[in-house]
């Protein structure tokens, strides 16, 4: 039903919400006649309007970075305009950015993926066929300068009964670790005037610099999310069940532990209410505990919240010792009897933390190891334990998983290597030239599997894009019940590139 019922939200355009520290903030320009902020304690509402017209043309959506500043991007004629943030309701006069598509753009979003801001932005107009979705890349800031990829496009369409393809959203999926992104197409329009329209979902995919969609898809069979590996929805309530096992630790704290073990590679998400608030004065016991990579008492690793100094850090005990890798301080203002989240991915890149989405702590030299997860915490802190998971996936893992469309490009990193052993194969240390990192096959007999749908029966090209250093190399494809041998021909490569797109042959899909 109605999230709020404040007359002046009627014909709201575009309305977006963002959590923090206890708050749901939601920014909408009611008729397209500029912005305002409303707040609610509940995602369901009522959201109560909390400022003035802000202005800013329409299509506000909000970004907060790792350093918890706070960014605000919308639509005008020419680009996307970019403003810095005091406050939820205060937004600073804005810059216009190089992200535009030649004229009136909007839609824009900001997402922060492995040090990258992807920046998704939508032009020209919903009742043209060419209205689509672009996207951009940016390194060192999200209002700073974007590099636009090739493969733009990302979505676009001009089918008479899928068009207008446009104004996207992007989500992390349940097993936190692949995105979606979330689009509009045009229907109709209504007998007032505007336009009719249909949701769309599809899977993104990554590659360094390069961002792609598996699709657009319309009218065929999409792979559903996958699920995690543990769930637990704990309501408040203390773990128990045959999901969880209440254990000692060595230093003498109680501990729950999951029943389930994640693999060397893993994503995990603890969310809670780490106080009542009723902690005694003078108090020095205000730790909490998310446990991970747990094999005993022992042996485990941890991200202690402590909210007396307000800190988080990591550690990792063996052998009766404790060892701190990282602490760092929690954004200001934080409210300990608010929902809180903390995600860690952890496997061969290292170990990252997230503190209610932004990262606050990474440790390269900390991989990944299997164990259990759980929780431990100071007896007067009394938490309130929420959704509990994890699932094998970090790091864009799952991107190797997706169905790739034929026709369509895949990404070689994201082929299913023939076995898993060590030294088969490597992943470029450094970026091609259009951002995006290679693989190289180090072994005969050895190769990538790419599965695929075939939107329609037919003759296709195969082309690579090989390094010259491959120049003599032979390779044998595999595709449609037929396998080629390809020697790769020295004579085929330019001598002006370090890369070229070599044609491997037609293959009956």
């Amino acid at each position: 039903g109605l999230v709020t019922e404040e007359p002046l939200t009627e014909g709201a355009y575009a309305p977006e919400v963002v959590y923090w520290n206890g708050s749901f903030y939601m920014y909408t320009s009611p008729g397209g006649k500029g912005h305002y902020v409303l707040r609610s304690d509940n995602p369901t509402g009522p959201f109560q309007i909390e400022t003035d017209n802000l202005g800013l043309s329409i299509d506000g959506s909000v970004f907060i970075d790792d350093d918890a500043k706070w960014y605000f991007t919308y639509a005008a004629s020419g680009g996307i305009m970019a403003s810095t943030m005091k406050d939820p309701y205060s937004i600073d006069v804005g810059s216009k950015l190089n992200t535009s598509l030649g004229h009136w753009t909007e839609g824009s979003m900001i997402i922060k993926r492995q040090d990258r801001y992807y920046m998704t932005y939508t032009g020209n107009h919903v009742f043209s066929r060419g209205y689509r979705v672009n996207y951009a890349v940016a390194h060192d800031s999200p209002n700073g300068i974007y590099s636009i990829p090739e493969n733009n496009p990302i979505i676009i369409s001009t089918n008479d009964e899928f068009n207008g393809l446009g104004h996207s959203a992007t989500v992390l999926g349940p097993d936190m670790d692949s995105y979606y992104i979330v689009y509009h197409n045009l229907a109709g329009r209504s007998a007032e005037g505007p336009p009719v329209r249909m949701l769309n979902m599809d899977r993104l995919i990554f590659n360094g610099d390069k961002m792609s969609v598996a699709g657009p898809t319309h009218g065929i069979p999409v792979q559903a999310p996958a699920l995690p590996v543990f769930h637990d929805v704990l309501g408040g309530a203390e773990p128990r069940g045959e999901r969880w096992e209440h254990q000692k630790l060595v230093n003498g704290s109680a501990a729950w532990i999951s029943s389930l073990s994640t693999d060397n590679r893993f994503t995990a998400e603890f969310n809670a209410v780490l106080t009542d608030g009723n902690v005694p004065a003078g108090s020095e016991e205000a730790d909490f505990e998310a446990l991970f990579s747990y094999e005993d008492g022992d042996h485990y690793r941890g991200i202690r919240v402590d909210g007396k100094d307000m800190s988080m850090s990591m550690f990792e005990r063996a052998g009766g010792q404790e060892v701190i890798t990282q602490s760092v301080s929690l954004p200001n203002g934080m409210d300990m009897t608010k929902h809180h989240a903390l995600r860690i991915e952890s496997g061969d890149h290292g170990t990252r933390v997230y503190w209610d989405g932004i990262l606050l702590l990474s440790d390269k030299e900390m991989k990944g190891t299997a164990g259990r997860i759980g929780y431990s915490w100071s007896p007067a802190l009394k938490p309130e334990l929420r959704y509990t998971a994890f699932s094998n996936e970090a790091n864009g893992s799952s991107d190797q998983d997706v169905l790739k469309q034929v026709p369509g490009t895949m990404e070689a990193i994201h082929g299913v290597q023939d076995s898993v052993e060590r030294n088969e194969y490597a992943i470029s240390d450094k970026e091609t030239p259009d951002g995006s990192y290679a693989v190289t096959v180090l072994q005969d007999h050895k190769g990538l599997t790419f599965p695929v749908y075939v939107k329609e029966d037919g003759s296709y090209l195969l082309s690579a894009m090989v390094s010259n250093a491959s120049a003599g190399a032979r390779l044998v494809l595999d595709a449609g019940g037929e396998r080629q041998e390809i020697l790769l021909d020295p004579s085929w490569f330019s001598e002006d590139s370090e890369w070229t797109k070599i044609p491997l042959g037609s293959v009956q899909l």
